[in-house]
């Protein structure tokens, strides 16, 4: 029964942030991060990126990575890990798509990570092991993308256009 409870969870989630973000619609629904040459992801030279390709599978790992907390019986722990779920599950598309302000995405960033600190702390404080090492993979990525977001508005504003394309020129050689 409590595998129902977990996938009953896991699903209402996914909708619920999918929902937040794109509105009540099927195109919203089904949303994949198209990564192209030409988003900003890929044109802002960012240290430590995650390889492009693995972008559509970040919402499934995070999913992935809540079951064991999900598992167990605590009413305090699930919702404090409903509430992150809905969170990064919203964030992870307004992230990819960047049109927010960037105070207010690093700002949920660091949220969602202080959140997941907070999960962290309550879960090894009752001594779930599977559930802690899980959430300790689920901080490491929030943490990842609160610093590339402050990395962002401290450093290196994201670029959404490409460079100008230089003319050729001849070189002259000289001996």
């Amino acid at each position: 029964m409590r595998i129902l409870f977990i996938l009953s969870g896991e699903i209402w989630t996914w909708l619920i942030s999918r929902c937040i973000v794109f509105g009540p619609n099927v195109k919203g629904i089904c949303w994949y991060p198209n990564m192209h040459a030409d988003t900003w992801y890929r044109l802002t030279p960012l240290p430590y990126q995650i390889p492009f390709k693995l972008f559509p599978y970040i919402s499934i790992v995070i999913a992935t990575l809540a079951i064991p907390i999900l598992y167990l019986d605590d009413n305090t722990i699930h919702t404090l890990a409903i509430c992150t779920l809905v969170s990064e599950h919203t964030f992870l598309p307004i992230f990819v798509a960047h049109k927010h302000s960037e105070a207010l995405i690093t700002t949920w960033a660091a949220l969602n990570t202080a959140t997941k600190i907070l999960l962290l702390y309550m879960l090894y404080h009752h001594e779930y092991i599977l559930a802690t090492v899980s959430t300790v993979f689920q901080t490491v990525l929030m943490l990842w993308f609160f610093f590339t977001q402050l990395y962002i508005v401290i450093k290196q504003p994201i670029q959404k256009q490409q460079p100008p394309i230089q003319e050729r020129h001849q070189r002259v050689i000289t001996v």
